[in-house]
């Protein structure tokens, strides 16, 4: 993942982490909003569209978070595997050039 403005530097996951748990507050939000709507319908005698508004609108936008939660780790499990790729990549690197230099 690269930034925005500068496509040489890598974006900071602190970034994503933080973008991540700012939907999920929104999703928070929304979640409790849908639930008024819900109970509302429900009062109006709307049995089965109250129902589905009650349960199914917050389990759907849990179901979100949490797939955007688990692409998140994701990509910070193989943002460190590249860092760790890159450290033996230079360890192999000058492995190789300190033999091949004559003594």
């Amino acid at each position: 993942m690269r930034e925005l403005m500068n496509q040489d530097r890598a974006m900071p996951l602190g970034l994503a982490k933080a973008a991540v748990n700012l939907i999920g507050i929104a999703f928070a939000i929304a979640s409790f909003a849908i639930v008024l709507l819900g109970i509302g319908t429900l009062l109006s005698s709307n049995l089965l569209p109250g129902l589905i508004q009650t349960f199914g609108g917050p389990a759907l936008l849990l179901s979100i978070y949490l797939i955007l939660r688990l692409l998140l780790e994701i990509l910070m499990a193989s943002h460190r595997q590249n860092d760790r790729l890159g450290i033996v990549f230079d360890a192999m690197r000058e492995n190789r050039q300190s033999s091949t230099t004559p003594e």
